[in-house]
């Protein structure tokens, strides 16, 4: 089961990142098709376990980030930045699937199998969960400085 207190890191957590992080000079298309390429045939080849927690540090790790939302909500923000901030970042890597692997749509599907498996047994993270408890933590930070 996935454990919240110990730090994520699956056999693609090092791939995902690479693909999603904001680029470097030393990126090129090339290099994130190759990655995308590795992840789709690494990611049929993990065990459940291993399925459940890539999928966790998608959400964890690239998913919406709900503070920067809350953020710009509270000042003057053109619609088009609040709309992008509220696009998960792991959608990058579906999209990147799609555009640059012929078999990109199987992976979707896939990968879309294993999130509706693991959520009917209530063993995936959503976004609005990882929120919560992102702010529950802060507020407990909060609450031990003020001490």
């Amino acid at each position: 089961m996935f454990s919240r207190n110990r730090p994520l890191f699956t056999p693609l957590s090092s791939l995902i990142d690479s693909i999603l992080l904001p680029p470097t000079s030393s990126s090129s298309t090339s290099s994130i098709q190759q990655l995308t390429t590795s992840f789709c045939t690494s990611y049929p080849n993990l065990n459940s376990t291993e399925k459940l927690e890539t999928l966790n540090h998608l959400v964890i790790s690239h998913g919406v980030d709900y503070t920067q939302i809350s953020r710009q909500s509270q000042s003057p923000v053109s619609p088009a930045k609040l709309r992008a901030a509220c696009i998960p970042k792991y959608e990058q890597l579906f999209s990147s699937i799609l555009s640059s692997i012929p078999s990109g749509m199987d992976t979707i599907v896939k990968i879309r199998s294993d999130v509706r498996n693991l959520k009917s047994e209530n063993r995936i993270l959503d976004e609005v969960r990882v929120d919560e408890e992102r702010r529950t933590a802060g507020r407990r930070a909060g609450a031990k400085r003020q001490l």
